[in-house]
């Protein structure tokens, strides 16, 4: 579960896998969500990101228009996001950094020249735990670092990273959770239209030479 990391994702007492089936993904309802996996391999790996940002409730804000995240019950996000990964490398082999940017600047679904320049995504601090702490449902901030985070086009911002010098840091299944109203979206007053409009988040997960 993404705020204790040693239990697996479970609906009703029902353990959730994963899914990367692109028919089952979009077959998905609130009666019948489905958790979005990666597909990431290796020792290293990004498991889950969130699977889709919405947004709405608009307030001006110094000439900006900011509405906050709204998440999608069909893939368990109506409260929560979460990032999971899992760190298996060798004991040597410690430490990773997680990095999110945006592929390019919202672009309207009906026309690919009409794009909403100057808008970003705020993302809170996340909330940081491990699957190997004697209490894996607490917030860990020993281990690791957590960021506010701006996310631009092209401009990678860090989200989080491992620190201090527990020797299983970062280690085993780590999550990163945000609440969904925390997650917003910046827009510049004056640009855009009452159309929808979309974009790509990236995220990177790099490893650190740390000893």
């Amino acid at each position: 579960m993404p705020k204790n990391p040693s239990l697996p994702f479970t609906d009703e007492g029902k353990k959730i896998p994963f899914t990367m089936d692109e028919v089952v993904i979009n077959q998905a309802t609130d009666d019948q969500p489905v958790l979005v996996g990666t597909g990431s391999q290796g020792p290293l790996s990004l498991d889950h990101i969130p699977t889709h940002f919405g947004f709405e409730h608009g307030k001006l804000t110094d000439g900006h228009q900011f509405y906050s995240g709204v998440g999608k019950k069909k893939f368990y996000e109506q409260e929560l996001y979460h990032v999971q990964l899992t760190d298996n490398r060798d004991g040597e082999q410690i430490g990773w950094t997680l990095t999110a940017q945006l592929s390019d600047h919202f672009t309207a679904k009906e026309e690919a020249f009409d794009k909403l320049r100057g808008a970003t995504i705020h993302m809170s601090k996340p909330e940081m735990r491990n699957s190997l702490n004697l209490e894996p449902q607490k917030v860990d901030t020993s281990n690791y670092s957590a960021y506010e985070a701006e996310l631009l086009p092209n401009v990678s911002a860090t989200i989080a990273e491992t620190t201090g010098k527990e020797v299983l840091r970062g280690k085993g299944v780590s999550t990163l959770v945000w609440r969904t109203e925390d997650v917003k979206i910046g827009v510049p007053g004056g640009i855009g239209q009452a159309r929808e409009y979309n974009t790509t988040i990236i995220w990177t997960l790099t490893a650190k030479s740390e000893k």
